[in-house]
């Protein structure tokens, strides 16, 4: 049986690419983890730099609000990656803590 190869790539794009035009910014945080006893889960809560456990590179919605597209191990490896996003993505460029 042979795969449709647009829902292969369809399986291998990020969600947020497919949804990149609800974006116009990017924003870097340094983000650590932190367990929520009340909701048994682990989270990622912005933090300090000198505490991040990771950078996450979010993109800035336009109707308000981020969400997280890929987390880093370094501050430097998340700025490469968002300056990747905003010569492939103009738009990203109108709002947001990078651009």
């Amino acid at each position: 049986m042979t795969q449709n190869p647009i829902e292969l790539a369809k399986q291998l794009t990020p969600w947020w690419m497919m949804d990149i035009r609800r974006f116009n910014g990017l924003e870097i945080h340094p983000v650590r983890n932190l367990f929520s006893p009340q909701r048994d889960e682990t989270c990622c809560e912005p933090c300090e730099p000198c505490e991040a456990e990771c950078w996450s590179v979010c993109g800035h919605c336009i109707e308000g609000g981020i969400e997280c597209f890929e987390d880093f191990s370094t501050e430097s490896e998340a700025r490469g990656f968002a300056e990747k996003l905003l010569n492939a993505y103009p738009h990203l460029r109108k709002h947001g803590l990078v651009g």
